[in-house]
């Protein structure tokens, strides 16, 4: 089967899930990436998946310019990821007569900066050949919001990495990663900090991703605010973040929205208590509260703060939640979840 898979390749956990998904179906089908991101194949790509680059740069030209290379490469199969990319595969798409998925990324409470998302959103559940979302909690949503949705589909995302070696219970790092950008709340840290690592001088609370440098001005203002500059550090961009991860002691996710975050994954991955707030979805599917993390109620950050300082003076907690960490990752294993997108691709295409 030949299936192109179209969006915005620009860094992130979306481009995460798209690679460990295609990595695996490449061994069986034809895999194309179609980008309005980056113009090169990122190197977490296998060689033999071909990666085309959209150079225009408005929405009219990209629809074109996208319309002319499905009519050349005649896939069978188009996966669009995240609903918003529907505005330049959905219309070409149709024309070109190919099978149509959609694989939000987002979840239902999420407007990506688009008042109109919803109706984007009914437009593909009505006229797609399937529509994905990544939790059950968003299947459910979604489900009550929207008339259409006999097409509606619940798939995690794939998770494959394993834990080299043993927690490090000696480490004195907390650390979070993301887009720096406001609906990820990173914020909220120096305010947690404060209060979390005022009697712990010796710990600090790492952050790695990119922003603009007016955000992250801004975050460094919200860090002096709160007079945590010896202890809270904006670090940048990683490709190193899981060899990050092994040497830390605790993960933290602030965010107000996830679809789902793989980032939980990765640090589930490497053995790390988590504490996270208990977002709309996500987070609820892949920890278990007080076994290996702890789930805080949104915008709660004193809360927050005592959950980390917790676990920060007793270490045996800590352990405790490492040695638990593991469960549950078998839900979002290659085999589990290339079986399901296998099965939902012989559905639409027999």
């Amino acid at each position: 089967m030949d299936i192109v898979f179209f969006g915005n390749i620009s860094g992130g956990g979306v481009d995460s899930a798209c690679f460990n998904l295609v990595n695996k179906l490449a061994d069986s089908h034809k895999i194309t990436i179609i980008s309005t991101g980056f113009s090169e194949p990122p190197a977490l790509l296998r060689e033999d998946v071909a990666y085309y680059h959209l150079k225009s740069d408005n929405i009219l030209r990209m629809n074109l310019e996208y319309f002319k290379l499905l009519k050349k490469l005649s896939p069978d199969i188009v996966v669009t990821m995240e609903a918003l990319s529907g505005m330049v595969s959905f219309l070409p798409t149709l024309l070109c007569r190919k099978k149509y998925i959609v694989w939000e990324h987002a979840n239902y409470y999420q407007n990506q900066g688009v008042a109109y998302i919803q109706i984007v959103r009914a437009i593909e559940l009505l006229l797609s050949d399937a529509y994905v979302v990544l939790t059950k909690r968003d299947f459910q949503t979604f489900q009550r919001k929207f008339f259409f949705k006999r097409r509606l589909k619940q798939i995690y995302n794939m998770f494959s990495k394993q834990s080299e070696g043993n927690y490090n219970i000696a480490s004195k790092t907390i650390v979070s990663a993301g887009h720096l950008r406001p609906i990820k709340n990173f914020d909220s840290i120096p305010e947690v900090a404060s209060i979390a690592l005022k009697n712990h001088p010796d710990w600090t609370w790492k952050i790695y991703g990119s922003g603009t440098d007016e955000y992250l001005e801004y975050l460094m203002e919200k860090v002096r605010e709160y007079g945590v500059e010896n202890q809270v550090e904006f670090c940048g961009r990683t490709n190193h973040l899981i060899e990050i991860m092994r040497e830390s002691a605790v993960y933290v996710l602030p965010s107000l929205y996830e679809g789902l975050p793989m980032v939980l994954l990765e640090a589930k991955s490497q053995k790390l208590p988590i504490v996270s707030f208990d977002i709309e979805t996500g987070p609820d599917e892949i920890l278990r509260d007080g076994i290996n993390g702890y789930l805080v109620e949104p915008y709660q950050k004193k809360k927050m703060a005592e959950k980390i300082r917790f676990l920060i003076e007793n270490p045996d907690v800590r352990q405790s939640f490492s040695d638990k960490s593991e469960l549950d990752l078998p839900l979002f294993s290659d085999d589990t979840v290339v079986k399901q997108w296998l099965t939902l691709f012989e559905e639409i295409y027999e």
